[in-house]
């Protein structure tokens, strides 16, 4: 139960930290966001030395990072909602991380704690898009 709410509390710190820094129109602080949980994973693995999990973890995470990429170089027309459905699906792999493979380095509280970070952020940017013209919450401005 313990991360379970210190996800809830990490969540809401997220989301209220990037509203209150002003980026949360950035093209890089959703994506920054999504693209960091993956890594975790990967640093486990590494820290375990846990090679054959350092190769699932890498393909796993490849989807996200191209996501995160493709929405942090060009805003455009539903972008909000495929970060918050990214966020959102990493909650899921989070949930069945440990039905797929075994990841040794992991922490054993980790799916439970990132999948509600996952989960909240990613249902609050599928909110907040659908609020906005063509849920496209990322702004790039002239620079």
């Amino acid at each position: 139960m313990y991360p379970i709410i210190a996800g809830f509390i990490v969540a809401f710190i997220t989301i209220i930290g990037i509203q209150m820094s002003g980026n949360s129109n950035k093209p890089w602080a959703y994506p920054l966001t999504l693209s960091l949980y993956p890594l975790f994973y990967i640093g486990f693995a590494i820290y375990a030395g846990d090679y054959q999990a350092l190769l699932y973890e890498a393909v796993f995470a490849l989807p996200f990072f191209m996501l995160c990429g493709l929405i942090a170089l060009r805003s455009f027309r539903y972008s909000g909602y495929l970060l918050g459905g990214g966020l959102y699906s990493h909650g899921v792999y989070d949930a069945v991380h440990h039905h797929i493979f075994i990841n040794n380095g992991a922490p054993h509280w980790w799916p439970e704690f990132c999948g509600v970070i996952d989960v909240i952020i990613g249902v609050y940017l599928l909110y907040f898009s659908s609020r906005l013209p063509g849920g496209k919450i990322l702004v790039h401005t002239n620079r």
